[in-house]
């Protein structure tokens, strides 16, 4: 499957051996339409127009060592390598609807389970019953395990149970979804927090994890969205959704200017292997060319 982070910069080059001023002005477009900041791209076109200034035209590789060298950096600081070792590890996936959070879940649930841990999932969007349905498909076609509750159950109450379970059980990463919610939405905020306080309540020593799931194809909206989450919550990580079909993917060095929560997972379609770690090199490799999902090296 073809990664679409944005439009293809190979495709905007033609391949020349040399590019012109015509063609930096194609990039320029690019990437602003891909949802790369302005500060970025003011940064990236500024190095290219002091180079092109000493010659009346630059390689293609020249083109992209400079890009390299400006946004490599910001993208590294965005790696995670692991999650907490502490035992079990809780995670939350949280968003606002719509961002295909049961989905990456059950993705999640997938990978870890691949890696032999013992994994309980817990749905405690219990608003919306097709979200308890799709988890429970997702689990079954797994043979993941799941705790399930009540509709209209408090989900904290939900949460409790299912915590005690699996402590009980002696689970290694508990997966928590969550129902989606507007981020201006204070009293559905201030539930999350409740639930992040319950994992306290159970496990003490434990720091839960909190991912915030947004979709690549959100653009710039999804700033505003990461800010508010990471204000009231404290975001320990970003899982960026719908690459696969997405021209937007220049957001996520927006993302690098403006907040400093780590990219944890790619969604790259919709099959269960389709959520791959994220490495800022492989990434940025994708502005320039074509990157197979099999390509994508595994950690």
């Amino acid at each position: 499957m073809n990664l679409k982070p944005q439009r293809n910069l190979v495709n905007i080059f033609g391949f020349k051996k040399k590019i012109s001023q015509e063609s930096l002005k194609l990039l320029e477009e690019a990437l602003y339409k891909s949802d790369v900041g302005v500060e970025t791209t003011q940064k990236i076109m500024k190095a290219l127009q002091e180079k092109m200034s000493c010659s009346s035209s630059l390689s293609f590789e020249e083109v992209k060592t400079i890009f390299y060298e400006i946004a490599l950096p910001k993208l590294i600081a965005l790696e995670k390598k692991a999650i907490t070792s502490s035992h079990p590890s809780v995670i939350f996936l949280v968003g606002v609807n719509g961002v295909g959070k049961t989905t990456t879940l059950a993705k999640l649930a997938f990978l870890f389970n691949q890696e032999h841990k013992k994994v309980l999932c817990i749905a405690a969007d219990t608003f919306r019953a097709a979200a308890q349905e799709q988890l429970d498909q997702w689990v079954q076609k797994l043979n993941i395990e799941l705790f399930l509750g009540k509709m209209g159950m408090d989900p904290s109450a939900l949460l409790f149970d299912g915590m005690v379970q699996a402590k009980a059980k002696g689970i290694d990463i508990i997966l928590c979804d969550t129902a989606g919610r507007l981020q201006t939405k204070k009293p559905l905020m201030d539930e999350l927090k409740k639930m992040k306080r319950t994992v306290q309540k159970v496990l003490p020593e434990i720091a839960p994890e909190i991912w915030m799931v947004i979709d690549a194809t959100t653009g710039h909206n999804v700033l505003s969205q990461c800010q508010e989450f990471h204000e009231t919550l404290g975001l320990t990580g970003l899982i960026i959704t719908k690459l696969d079909s997405s021209a937007r993917g220049g957001m996520v060095l927006t993302l690098a200017d403006t907040i400093s929560v780590p990219i944890v997972y790619l969604g790259i379609g919709e099959k269960s292997k389709d959520l791959i770690p994220f490495q800022a090199k492989v990434f940025l490799d994708m502005l320039f060319e074509k990157a197979n999902a099999e390509k994508y090296p595994q950690e």
